[in-house]
């Protein structure tokens, strides 16, 4: 008897040992569980869960959804403005332009007035915003059960009704805990764009209409029928034209082009014909009906230049900073385009407190998704950043770019007129530099990034090493110079250009030409970035030989 019980005790060890092994196998284990609180609510947005992630909890309020503003800029608009002047949360996107003052139910879409169920609020310093009122202008869809689900325009998934009761798993193995158990008839969101061509053993990462996340065999599935397949998005749809643009001074009065033709290799003309006179947005024109008669007929759409250079620093930065003076600004905008049938306009502020980044970011924003909704196009210069304070770090070109049609740098006057030493205006290296910071650094989509190239070269003058005076020569001036200074010419490989260099009295001259062989690199830069094209300040100082190089090099 003792040795049948010493193998029964045997036996039951072996038994035990089998089992735990393959509990072991079969269950995950040294995984730590996510716990939620009894009042918490979780949110779901596409294939993942972001509950613990969110900056600050979400509310519901009469069922519906408010999300703090903070997880809004986290995961749908990191551009969504507060204007605590006026307690009013703007959301610009796309064609959109949104305003809702807290504790208001009635919300301005596109200057549309519209009643809403619940208002944005302001609790404990969180500003709260009910999310659907937003749906179309960050296409998504919100829906609350217990959890809100949220689903992206960008989100790839079919969606598929099943044929019989599936059981969602939280790893890709039969035998591990369900997250939920989905019954016949039921949809399920998967998200796995190629899910119809994959063999039949494999897990796919399916949503529940519960918002329950979870892994499904595909023999599993049972479809009874899909209900929706991944949305598709071409590149034609996503990205705009090249572009070749020139700059056309007209501030006082507007030249005369009417006996001129068409030049290849130059799309639009650019006049500076507006200007903003104060600081409640209004504006002023100087446009010439003749000059865009010409330009029509000869094939050139006409974009107006807007700048700021009347008001000054301190009036724009009260424009930038009052909602009511952006919306008469862009209103008057708007209106000048529908005056003169404009395709297109270029918004060139310069000049701005560092302060104001965010707030001309935000007109920019407001301008260009008004002008989107019209069907106009959006041009905005900037300075190559990581100059001075009110010169290139007025600008956020990261956002500027994301919310306009074309971002277009202004890549010259690396030695302007106020500079103390003589240099070139757009250095070869130095242009490329700049490119690659913006690209590369500031992540500033190059499909949307135009090439500003100078059509102008410095005169500059020194003695003893300091500048005694500078001014401004056309290539065909430039070109004189390095005619009648041959022996004191040579050419910068890093520069990109030639540098004519030579002794006038008791001064040095020094001049570093652009031309067409300085154009002609810059242009390589171009393509060699895959931009969005090349504009050129400004029109009459260039060569004729200028345009060819522009045509050859935007083909």
């Amino acid at each position: 008897m003792k040795l049948i019980r010493e193998v029964l005790k045997i036996i039951v060890v072996i038994i035990f040992m089998v089992a735990a092994y393959n509990v072991c196998k079969l269950t995950p284990y040294y995984i730590d569980r996510v716990t939620y609180e009894e009042d918490e609510i979780r949110m779901i947005i596409d294939d993942s869960e972001k509950t613990k992630s969110l900056p600050n909890p979400a509310i519901i309020d009469d069922e519906e959804v408010l999300l703090s503003i903070d997880t809004i800029k986290k995961y749908f608009d990191e551009y969504i403005y507060f204007d605590e002047k006026y307690n009013t949360v703007i959301a610009a996107s796309g064609e959109y332009v949104v305003k809702m003052p807290l504790g208001s139910r009635i919300i301005d879409i596109n200057d549309e007035y519209k009643n809403v169920k619940v208002s944005a609020k302001k609790i404990n310093e969180t500003v709260y915003i009910p999310i659907k009122e937003l749906s179309d202008v960050y296409d998504i869809d919100v829906t609350y059960n217990e959890k809100v689900i949220i689903t992206t325009g960008d989100a790839k998934f079919y969606t598929v009704s099943v044929n019989k009761k599936i059981h969602t798993k939280k790893y890709e193995r039969e035998f591990c805990l369900t997250t939920e158990v989905v019954s016949k008839k039921e949809k399920i969101d998967i998200f796995n764009e190629e899910f119809e061509t994959l063999p039949d053993d494999t897990y796919v990462w399916v949503r529940t209409e519960e918002g329950s996340l979870g892994y499904v065999k595909k023999s599993n599935i049972g479809v009874e029928s899909i209900e929706s397949t991944p949305r598709i998005t071409s590149q034609s749809e996503t990205s705009m034209p090249r572009i070749s643009l020139t700059w056309e001074y007209a501030s006082n009065y507007t030249p005369d082009r009417t006996s001129e033709k068409k030049i290849d290799g130059l799309d639009i003309v650019s006049p500076t014909w507006v200007y903003v006179t104060n600081t409640s947005g209004d504006i002023k024109e100087n446009v010439s009906t003749s000059y865009i008669n010409w330009a029509l007929t000869q094939g050139y759409d006409v974009w107006p230049t807007i700048k700021n250079d009347d008001i000054g620093i301190d009036k724009t930065s009260v424009l930038l900073n009052d909602m009511h003076a952006r919306k008469n600004f862009v209103d008057k905008i708007i209106n000048l385009c529908e005056k003169y049938n404009f395709k297109g306009i270029n918004l060139d502020f310069e000049h701005m407190y560092m302060n104001d980044k965010e707030e001309y970011a935000e007109l920019v924003r407001e301008l260009s998704s008004t002008l989107r909704r019209k069907g106009i196009i959006s041009s905005v210069d900037v300075n190559v950043p990581d100059g001075s304070a009110n010169w290139s770090l007025c600008f956020d070109s990261k956002a500027i770019s994301d919310a306009v049609d074309y971002i277009i740098v202004m890549a010259y006057d690396q030695y302007g007129a106020s500079s103390a030493t003589s240099g070139p205006v757009a250095s070869l290296a130095w242009v490329e530099a700049n490119l690659k910071k913006m690209i590369e650094r500031d992540k500033i989509d190059n499909k949307k990034l135009v090439l500003g190239v100078p059509f102008y070269s410095r005169f500059w003058k020194e003695k003893n090493g300091v500048v005694t005076s500078t001014s401004a020569l056309s290539m065909e001036k430039a070109k004189e110079y390095m005619s009648k200074n041959k022996n004191n010419t040579v050419w910068n490989e890093v520069a990109g250009q030639y540098v004519v260099n030579y002794k006038s009295k008791s001064e040095d001259v020094i001049i570093w030409v652009e031309d067409e062989n300085s154009l002609e690199k810059k242009l390589e830069l171009m393509n060699k970035y895959e931009l969005a094209g090349v504009a050129s300040w400004r029109r009459g100082f260039e060569t004729n030989g200028v345009w060819e190089k522009i045509e050859e090099a935007m083909k």
